[in-house]
């Protein structure tokens, strides 16, 4: 028997007292009869919970980097600042079907797994480059059950990469509710997307990145890894300036380049800095 649990849900377990998950952090969690849980959601901060005869434990994550709360995300304030349409809509939990529009590394993934979270939803992702037809009938064969009792949330990333009978086999399921969709691109939906579904879809565009926007995102993630790994980094200004310049506006890319700059960089009186000179 599996059943989900969110935030704050106290999990039942025959083999163990009964826990309340903490810290408060939003996890899809698949309770299995031999009383292990996993992870059935993606946590942004990259913090997994296991709780196993009793024991609770946390679990890094290669995602470490990137932020949690919408509050967090930098840039797309249009978007996701308090009191606009958009932001109101998320926090409600409340979902319609979307298409994110925008360059690569803007945060339409990381909005995605936000959104998933505050609905409480079972997270699927698919990629258009790689993904077939059977991939999305393996995820609509979960519509209905236990493994997706609060619904079916489907990330669809790059489906300009889509043909139209891949994407006319979301149609049915889209139209019904069962499965809600979010879908991103980095070209014109318009001209990429099969107007049948894209008429049942709101477009958002996210709007490239500042050079302030990403020196945000990697001041905070710098705290971030300095955290995890319990020695605080040191980033200068000139430093912070180069990695959020050289990004291009690509979050992602800023990121990557800070855990590389991370982790090559010497301890120095119980500080990791980064310089230009490293």
């Amino acid at each position: 028997m599996l059943r989900s649990f969110k935030r704050g849900a106290a999990v039942p377990c025959s083999l163990t007292k009964t826990y309340l998950l903490m810290p408060g952090r939003h996890a899809n969690i698949i309770f299995c009869s031999q009383g292990i849980l996993s992870v059935g959601a993606c946590l942004p901060l990259g913090i997994y919970f296991l709780i196993y005869k009793g024991n609770i434990k946390e679990y890094p994550h290669e995602g470490t980097a990137c932020p949690t709360p919408a509050s967090e995300v930098c840039g797309q304030r249009h978007l996701l600042a308090p009191g606009q349409v958009f932001r109101r809509t998320i926090d409600r939990g409340v979902i319609p079907n979307m298409i994110f529009y925008g360059p690569s590394g803007v945060g339409k993934t990381t909005v995605a797994s936000i959104i998933a979270a505050n609905s409480g939803m079972r997270l699927y992702k698919l990629n258009g480059t790689t993904a077939s037809t059977s991939d999305i009938k393996s995820v609509l064969g979960d519509i209905g059950t236990l493994n997706a009792a609060n619904g079916i949330l489907l990330y669809l990333d790059e489906i300009q990469y889509f043909n139209k009978r891949q994407q006319q086999s979301l149609l049915e399921c889209v139209e019904q509710g069962t499965v809600t969709l979010i879908a991103s691109t980095t070209e014109n939906p318009y001209f990429y997307v099969y107007n049948a579904l894209l008429s049942r879809c709101t477009v958002f565009e996210f709007k490239s990145l500042t050079a302030e926007d990403i020196a945000e995102g990697v001041k905070h993630a710098a705290q971030r890894l300095g955290e995890s790994d319990g020695t605080p980094v040191n980033i200068p200004v000139d430093a912070l300036e180069y990695l959020a310049q050289s990004a291009g506006g690509d979050m992602r890319k800023a990121l990557g380049n800070l855990e590389f700059a991370v982790n090559a960089a010497p301890v120095q009186d119980g500080t990791r800095l980064v310089t230009l000179e490293m």
